[in-house]
């Protein structure tokens, strides 16, 4: 951008009319030879030896000034600018040469301000619109789309380089989403153009784009069928096409426009990347996923992340084409590839890397190969850290352990981290939110509201997920929120449901019964009853709906109340929990006292002493 708004006729006119001074003239010649070095040593004698006219200065200063700046020499371009200010403050030129140098330094805000300082002292028009020109140009390398509006709406002319106002408008209001207006402004400078202009086609393109934006997909189509009229390999209309039959779903017919687009993009152009991921992509939504794959390779060859495919080729291969050996070999093959690369992308890469690791243990831990697979689990969260795929698999290997410890590593955040549903079934993940959940509640001891979103997220992907299921009632009656009938309801249905579904799993049934009697409770004091009684019929060694039917028979049966708490103790005293069988004595304790069997409630609150001396309550029964 090298203009200047004083006119340099004008300049060289008025200083040779002042002085017929060797330099002068020595200068001014050089000057209009476009010998700019020349110029500046020249008008540098000038000024040094005074042989200027008086006010005449900064004509001088303005030159050299001007000099600097086509030699792309800025700093002293500046110095020289800002001497001319000095020397004449009014001077519009040397305010807009300041916004040119800096705008030609890539400093745009300072540019902005140099502009802005002139259009306000300007009463010129012509002076007014180049400036808003070039504020409007400045605001659109500072991405400030609202102020490039602004400016370029200021212009009058749509003359010369002014041409393209409305093109500049038309983008920034795109950018914005203002879709509407952008079509005005591109109607409008479609206007301005001859039928010849190979830019008219772009802006079919473009207000195409608008069109679509606006979900008018029929006229969007028109625009880019116009574009493709006038070139049939307009790579950019095929595209835009592809992407509108992708948005109808005519997945064949948008990858027929994909592959144009492709094939019509220059030998080094950067679009092949996006353009290959979107063939794959659509490969994919229409189920055929080895072509999915071979795009996904040649993907690959214009990757400046390879292992970013390497990853996609190998969960398609294993989800979807059900070759584990093949998503196995592509997986080392990365792994491998992957030691040699150069530190800048092997950081890069560090995630992808991670991935790959964790497919690789999917598989080993498939045939069983628990060792192997826990290994590549171990690099995958060395490298990333978070991988989803690998914790949730080291989480399983730790359920099916029981180590409270890795259980506790591998799910607390894990929910919080992306998952790849290649990878990952709706159940793979409602397993993980609900694991999650359970960690937040029994082993870090939230409150249920913290973990409510965990359980809802599992029951979103599977409403029948175990743990999920046995925390909702919990989250369902907590004390910071109201349950209502019809809550409650919901629930038991739940319950239910899952009775119907694990009704091999006796612990776990168990488990159900007992919380379908806590979600009962009063309202029905038969169900609850009978829930509980079932609970510990089906497996009597879980000690909570023990602890619950003992409550109920507290309150309404005091005689079947001896009957099981005798069963209970049985079971206790084989387990030998001396805690618990004293809890226990303690209950036949009361059994007793309340059917008038005061000697035998105190003997057997003497016997919960002998289980456990510092049960608090036998101590204060034997008192009684």
């Amino acid at each position: 951008m090298k203009t200047f708004l004083l006119p340099l006729l004008l300049l060289a006119g008025t200083l040779q009319g002042f002085s017929q001074a060797s330099e002068l003239t020595l200068a001014n010649d050089c000057f209009d030879k476009k010998n700019y070095q020349c110029a500046i040593d020249h008008y540098l004698l000038a000024l040094d030896k005074k042989t200027f006219k008086e006010g005449q200065q900064y004509l001088l200063e303005y030159r050299i000034a001007s000099g600097y700046y086509v030699l792309d020499l800025y700093p002293q371009a500046i110095d020289y600018y800002k001497k001319t200010l000095l020397s004449k403050p009014d001077l519009i030129a040397a305010y807009s040469g300041l916004g040119n140098t800096y705008y030609a330094l890539k400093q745009f805000s300072t540019a902005v301000d140099y502009y802005n300082a002139g259009y306000e002292k300007t009463t010129d028009p012509q002076d007014k619109e180049d400036l808003c020109w070039w504020l409007g140009n400045s605001y659109l390398s500072l991405k400030q789309q609202k102020m490039v509006i602004v400016q370029f709406m200021k212009l009058q002319s749509r003359e010369g380089k002014y041409i393209t106002t409305d093109r500049f408008i038309a983008d920034a209001c795109y950018k914005l989403k203002k879709f509407d207006s952008a079509l005005i402004y591109y109607q409008k400078y479609m206007g301005n153009l001859a039928p010849a202009n190979p830019l008219v086609k772009e802006i079919m393109n473009n207000e195409g784009k608008c069109y679509r934006e606006l979900g008018k997909l029929a006229e969007a189509m028109e625009q880019q069928d116009a574009a493709l009229a006038i070139d049939p390999g307009y790579s950019e209309a095929l595209w835009e096409k592809g992407i509108l039959l992708v948005n109808k779903k005519e997945y064949p017919a948008a990858i027929e426009q994909y592959k144009k687009a492709f094939d019509s993009l220059p030998a080094d152009s950067t679009d092949h990347y996006a353009l290959a991921g979107n063939i794959a992509t659509c490969y994919q939504n229409a189920g055929n996923y080895t072509d999915a794959v071979n795009w996904q390779q040649k993907r690959k060859n214009y990757s400046a992340n390879k292992y970013v495919e390497y990853v996609r080729i190998a969960a398609l291969q294993y989800a979807k084409l059900k070759l584990p050996k093949e998503a196995e070999k592509t997986a080392i093959a990365a792994i491998n590839a992957y030691t040699s690369e150069p530190a800048a992308l092997q950081t890069k890469a560090s995630v992808d890397f991670a991935s790959m690791n964790a497919i690789a243990g999917i598989v080993a831990l498939e045939r069983k190969d628990t060792s192997g697979a826990e290994k590549f689990f171990a690099a995958a969260l060395q490298n990333g850290k978070a991988n989803y795929a690998a914790s949730a698999r080291m989480g399983d290997i730790a359920w099916i352990r029981k180590n409270q410890e890795d259980i506790k590593k591998y799910y607390t955040y894990i929910s919080r981290t992306e998952f790849d549903t290649l990878l990952c079934s709706k159940k793979d993940i409602a397993t993980v939110y609900g694991r999650a959940a359970y960690v937040d509640a029994y082993f870090r001891q939230f409150e249920p509201r913290l973990y409510k979103y965990s359980v809802e997220k599992a029951l979103e992907y599977d409403s029948l997920q175990r743990e999920a299921v046995l925390l909702w009632p919990i989250i369902t009656l907590d004390k910071s929120t109201y349950a209502s009938a019809a809550q409650r309801k919901a629930c038991i249905n739940i319950l239910d449901k899952a009775a119907k579904a694990y009704a091999t799993d006796n612990e776990y049934l168990s488990n159900l019964y007992n919380l379908r009697a806590v979600m009962t409770g009063a309202d029905d004091t038969l169900a609850t009853r009978k829930a509980l009684e079932d609970a510990v019929r089906i497996y009597p060694q879980n000690i909570e709906p023990w602890d619950n039917l003992l409550k109920y028979y507290s309150s309404y049966d005091n005689a079947k109340g001896l009957v099981m708490v005798e069963t209970l103790i049985g079971i206790l005293k084989n387990k030998k929990d001396n805690v618990t069988t004293a809890a226990a004595y303690v209950y036949k304790g009361d059994f007793h006292w309340r059917v008038n069997n005061k000697d035998e409630a105190k003997k057997a609150w003497q016997e919960a002493l002998v289980w456990d001396p510092n049960n608090a309550t036998a101590k204060e029964r034997v008192k009684m």
